[in-house]
């Protein structure tokens, strides 16, 4: 993976290793969408995804799957979503966000009190990319930020680390490194201050049947020099620990 100002699961394993890593209330996983059902960290709200090839799709309306724990708003991590968009069924795209993960059944049943990015699909009305904020209430939503870009295999990237989150995005995904074709960087507590306020879940989703989903990961994110300092001082442990196991 290309470089991108985080670095993700190894340093947290090693932090981890050293007794030196962040407390967190989260369980960090990665789903290739493998099936027959999704990762146990994960929850189909609906029941509507079904598995083929390595690959995940809804089989019905608009639908979401969202992490079992809730506390994100009060973690840092990294989260990696990569998934193929087309179609003309079912409208809308994409979803990938953080809230409580409960539909906004005024507003096309998108997620209220949350805020998430959304990929629609050309067809709808126009191909566009937003980070959104949808507040508590109906259809009290706010664009942050708008993009367009064309249908295909795209890598989405959330990270947060303490207050700021980045929505990063690459719509020209080779299948191998992840490089960003643009993001968008804000303070959590000012472009969504709600999410805080009750679950907060990590969720996406779609209402197009013919979207697939191809895989997913939850890491812990560190700042890199953090993450630099805890690897010279693992490898310094580990060059210790050798030694002593050679009495020398």
């Amino acid at each position: 993976m290309r470089k991108t100002g985080y670095v993700p699961v190894f340093f947290a394993v090693l932090a981890l290793a050293l007794g030196a890593a962040p407390s967190h209330a989260v369980t960090f996983f990665t789903d290739d969408f493998d099936g027959p059902s999704f990762n146990a960290a994960l929850l189909d709200i609906d029941g509507r995804y079904a598995f083929s090839g390595g690959l995940a799709r809804n089989t019905g309306p608009r639908s979401y799957v969202r992490t079992v724990d809730g506390d994100f708003a009060s973690s840092d991590f990294q989260a990696d979503l990569v998934y193929t968009i087309g179609g003309i069924d079912g409208g809308p795209g994409v979803f990938f966000g953080i809230g409580p993960a409960t539909k906004d059944a005024g507003f096309f049943d998108e997620l209220e009190a949350a805020l998430y990015l959304l990929d629609h699909t050309v067809s709808f009305p126009s191909s566009r990319l937003v980070v959104r904020a949808n507040r508590p209430g109906s259809g009290m939503i706010t664009d942050l930020m708008s993009a367009s870009f064309p249908d295909g295999t795209a890598y989405l990237r959330i990270t947060k680390l303490g207050d700021t989150i980045t929505f990063a995005f690459d719509h020209t995904y080779n299948g191998v490194a992840f490089v960003p074709d643009g993001s968008f960087t804000a303070s959590l507590s000012a472009a969504a201050p709600f999410v805080a306020g009750g679950p907060s879940y990590l969720f996406f989703g779609t209402a197009n049947s013919v979207t697939r989903f191809d895989w997913i990961s939850v890491a812990a994110a560190i700042p890199e020099p953090e993450a630099y300092a805890l690897l010279l001082a693992g490898l310094m442990l580990i060059g210790v620990r050798a030694r002593m196991g050679r009495g020398t």
